[in-house]
């Protein structure tokens, strides 16, 4: 694939940012040019491969990072970020560059996520949740934006930070998660049901604050909505669900027969207690199951298993 062509015009001079901007496209592939080298100082010594703009060059995309709106002209492929080092992240940036040179393979898709976990509350002190912090679910959602997918991310409680270009729905319980899924399953194309849902939660959850008492707890818990089991109920014909599945032990075979029991077309499983494989890490090492075969991916950061999967799920409707 020939070489991709990147000018960046600049005014914005936020070079904290800018700095971070290079460091990365550096390390891309990408041949990045500066339509102006002057008021940087010394600063550009440390990006060597850096160049300034020529009139013969023909760019495959010019960024302009402004304090103030720039004109875009028609022919050209803009990607406009005013006060850039304020709003954006490097990498919520280097995502948008992404995606404009991106071969858009996912466009005009539907795809639902969940995400994190679900925390069951007790009272309003005290509460049940589980490790996820829904950085796999991020990924995907990342991995399929860049791809041209329209993203919809239910998300549950955690510190995890989220792209602002992503559409968010944020949910506490599992509960609150099921409602949600249940009003935007409909529209989608893909559901990923990436996020760590409670099984049970408690019966009461309590007004005031919990005393404690002399003996034991003895906490009562009744089961939570079956996510997966619902959707996978209302499943059209033109509609893919891909589960998720954590196991200890009979990996495949467990994550087989969740597959076959809620009527899945994918499971992607995992193993947390293989190193680099559990939760709140940024790489995972997973199983693409179906009901006749298995894939086993390497090791990768969760932004390239992301990527393996949804080239999985291309090929497979080829």
């Amino acid at each position: 694939m020939a070489e991709k062509t990147i000018l960046i015009k600049d005014d914005s001079k936020f070079l904290f940012f800018v700095g971070g901007l290079l460091q990365k496209m550096e390390r891309s592939g990408y041949k990045v040019f500066l339509e102006d080298m002057g008021g940087y100082g010394d600063f550009l010594n440390h990006f060597p491969d850096i160049q300034l703009k020529n009139k013969q060059t023909v760019f495959d995309l010019i960024i302009n990072l402004s304090r103030k709106p720039q004109p875009v002209k028609k022919d050209e492929l803009n990607l406009v970020i005013e006060n850039s080092g304020l709003k954006f992240s490097i990498d919520d940036l280097f995502d948008q560059i992404e995606k404009s040179l991106s071969v858009q393979d996912f466009k005009d898709k539907n795809l639902l996520i969940t995400a994190g976990p679900t925390a069951e509350d007790i009272d309003p002190v005290r509460f049940l949740t589980n490790r996820s912090t829904g950085k796999m679910g991020i990924a995907l959602a990342r991995t399929a934006f860049i791809r041209g997918a329209n993203i919809k991310l239910i998300l549950g409680p955690g510190p995890v930070v989220v792209p602002p270009y992503l559409n968010v729905i944020k949910v506490r319980s599992a509960a609150e998660m099921h409602e949600a899924v249940l009003k935007e399953f409909d529209a989608c194309n893909y559901y990923f049901s990436s996020a760590a849902v409670a099984d049970y939660t408690p019966v009461k959850q309590l007004a005031h604050k919990m005393k404690k008492g002399k003996g034991n707890l003895n906490l009562e818990m009744e089961r939570t909505k079956d996510i997966l089991q619902d959707v996978g109920a209302l499943k059209k014909i033109d509609q893919t669900i891909i589960g998720f599945s954590v196991e200890t032990e009979n990996l495949i075979e467990n994550s087989r027969q969740k597959l076959i029991r809620k009527n899945l077309d994918v499971i992607i499983a995992n193993n947390p207690s293989i190193k680099g494989a559990g939760f709140g890490g940024d790489t995972n090492q997973v199983e693409i199951i179906t009901k006749n075969n298995h894939s086993t991916l390497p090791m990768l950061t969760k932004i390239e298993t992301a990527e393996k999967i949804l080239d999985y799920l291309l090929n497979a409707e080829k």
